[in-house]
Order: structure tokens, then C-alpha cells, then sequence
């Protein structure tokens, strides 16, 4: 009996010690998977097809189209608006006027990771390349505190009406608050795809049209 004690309090500290040690090397796991970091959990603001209905102009159809961005469309945005894009295949939305036929527009939707969470925004472009509407279908929440104050049930309206260029050198971009100038960023991006894949789309028209 002198020696079954002290093994017993032995086995019990060594169990003790494992089980400190597995939950320690859990614990961050754990966290990451669910959405860890101090983002917080996503907020969405409104539907994909609501968001195209804000930034798409009217009155028109939508078509959604795929466009294959490739070495010589990176070039042209790069050449035009200084922003780089990723060759690949990119959907997006038209605005066709019913009467005509004629393009007097077009949106893209964008998700993205955006610092420790995911952004989901939709921008829209007129037949003059200048930005109809902005608006956010999601974003973490602590992320929208920052940006709640320049919305509107998901309407960022303060960019309608902005040119391409405009986005592309707003002040916002070099602004010291981190959510904020990542958004700018994001948006910069996403409306210079939006215009590379505009332009994709009339030059395959006119060489259709040529052959």
C-alpha cells in the first residue's frame, strides 16, 4: 500500500499535464475554425440579386456574361488604370436596354478576403464608365462599425457618380484607418475588373461585327 499512493499521484499529475497540454494545443485551432481572429461574425447587409437591382442601371435586362481575362486585358488595365489583375475566367452582369439591344451598363460581384474576415460588394458602371452604385452584401462586424456610417442599408452612395480614375486615386486609399483603406482597395479592384471585362466584351462585339 506505501507504493500504490504515490504511483497514484503520479498517474493522476501525468493525466493532469496531458490534458492541459491537448487543450492548449487545441485551443487556437478551435478558434480559427470558428472565424477566430476579432473579426466577428459575418453581417449581411442584403442578397446578391438586391444588390445587382441597386447598382445595375435602369430601366434594362441583365445578361450575366463570362469573360476570360487574359495576358492582354491584365496589360490594358495595368496600362490604363496602374492596377494589376489575375488572368482567369470572371463572370459578370450587363445592363441591356430592351428596345435597342444597346449596353448601357454593367455590374460585378466581388468576395474577397478582407483582413481577418470576408467582404462581399457589388459595383455597378454606366454606359460613360462612371460608378452607379456601391453596395455591400457582407462583411464581418466589426469591420462594418467602421463602415457603417458612410451607408445606407448597404448603399454607399457617396462613390455614384465617381469615374473610374477617381476610384482609383481616391483619398481613401492612403487613409490611416486600415478598414477603411482596405475598402477602398477592394472597390478600386473590383470596379478595374469590371471595367477590363466592359471592355473585353465591345471588343469581342466590334471584331464580330469587323468579321
Amino acid at each position: 500500500m506505501r507504493f500504490t499512493t504515490p504511483l497514484s499521484y503520479l498517474f493522476g499529475g501525468l493525466l493532469l499535464a496531458i490534458i492541459v497540454v491537448v487543450l492548449f494545443a487545441a485551443g487556437p485551432r478551435s478558434a480559427f475554425a470558428h472565424g477566430g481572429s476579432h473579426a466577428g461574425p459575418v453581417v449581411k447587409q442584403m442578397g446578391k440579386e438586391a444588390a445587382l437591382e441597386a447598382t445595375l442601371p435602369k430601366p434594362a435586362k441583365s445578361i450575366k456574361k463570362i469573360v476570360a481575362v487574359d495576358q492582354e486585358a491584365v496589360t490594358w488595365a495595368e496600362e490604363t488604370y496602374g492596377v494589376r489583375l489575375k488572368k482567369g475566367l470572371y463572370s459578370y452582369f450587363i445592363a441591356q436596354d430592351e428596345q435597342s439591344g444597346k449596353t448601357i451598363g454593367g455590374a460585378v460581384v466581388r468576395r474577397s478576403p478582407f483582413r481577418q474576415g470576408r467582404l462581399s460588394l457589388v459595383v455597378g458602371l454606366d454606359a460613360e464608365r462612371q460608378v452607379t452604385n456601391v453596395a455591400l452584401i457582407s462583411i464581418n462586424k466589426n469591420y462594418f462599425f467602421e463602415l457603417e456610417e458612410s451607408m445606407s442599408k448597404g448603399i454607399i452612395s457617396t462613390y455614384r457618380g465617381m469615374s473610374i480614375a477617381q476610384i482609383t486615386n481616391a483619398k481613401e486609399l492612403s487613409f490611416s484607418n486600415k478598414t477603411q483603406q482596405q475598402f477602398a482597395v477592394a472597390l478600386r479592384d473590383a470596379t478595374v475588373l469590371l471595367a477590363t471585362l466592359m471592355n473585353c466584351t465591345q471588343q469581342n462585339s466590334d471584331e464580330e461585327v469587323g468579321g
